[in-house]
């Protein structure tokens, strides 16, 4: 996942301050925040993406398995990038990628151009 940076730096200093003393360093320079693997389930809280302005839109949750990864045996990291260190157009654009989107249904209302997302057991279908 991309965030813009604005939307990114508040993703990480709330992670970061939940996180507190249980963040280790990093196994790889581009991913900034990380625990012990076995650490993700019981530390990580869900992520909470808002869309729309108040009026219309709605709430994403999207559990911590779901944008925190595995990086080597004993570290998972935060996979949520800063879409600043991106080169143009990239670095003014948020993006949520398909990692983010498991055990999710997405569904696009063109009509009424609105997005919408239900969780869903993908292993059953």
């Amino acid at each position: 996942m991309l965030l813009v940076d604005v939307a990114y730096q508040e993703v990480r200093q709330v992670m970061s301050r939940k996180l507190g003393s249980s963040l280790v360093p990093s196994p790889v320079d581009w991913l900034e925040l990380c625990v012990a693997h076995s650490d993700v389930r019981r530390l990580v809280p869900p992520l909470e993406l808002h869309f729309g302005d108040g009026t219309r839109g709605g709430d994403w949750t999207i559990p911590p398995e779901n944008y925190w990864a595995p990086v080597d045996i004993n570290t998972s990291c935060m996979v949520v990038l800063n879409s600043a260190l991106m080169a143009s157009p990239l670095n003014k654009t948020s993006i949520i990628g398909n990692y983010m989107q498991q055990d999710m249904h997405v569904l696009y209302d063109l009509d009424n151009q609105e997005v919408s997302f239900q969780p869903a057991d993908c292993s059953s279908i």
